[in-house]
């Protein structure tokens, strides 16, 4: 893996990963910084201040850490993404 935004932050924890899911509603903390394209499926995340993501395939997001909401899987879905933890300098 070659990280690269590495200018400023401390990154403790760094991985890549394929997901996917099943149709499921859960509640979901963003423990780092999570950087995702939805590569198929169709998603909703609702962020706990009422702010909703609805996503397609080809659609990208990045969420800092500590942000908490429900995810909405509304059928096969599957994303690559992208997971950061540190803090800015």
């Amino acid at each position: 893996m070659k990280l690269l935004r590495t200018v400023g932050v401390k990154t403790p924890h760094k991985s890549v990963a394929f997901f996917t899911s099943q149709p499921a509603k859960f509640h979901w903390r963003f423990d780092n910084d999570e950087a995702f394209v939805l590569i198929e499926g169709k998603i909703a995340i609702t962020m706990d201040d009422g702010v909703r993501y609805e996503m397609g395939p080809g659609d990208a997001i990045s969420i800092p850490a500590g942000r908490t909401g429900v995810c909405e899987v509304f059928e096969f879905s599957r994303k690559f993404t992208v997971v950061t933890s540190g803090t800015s300098d």
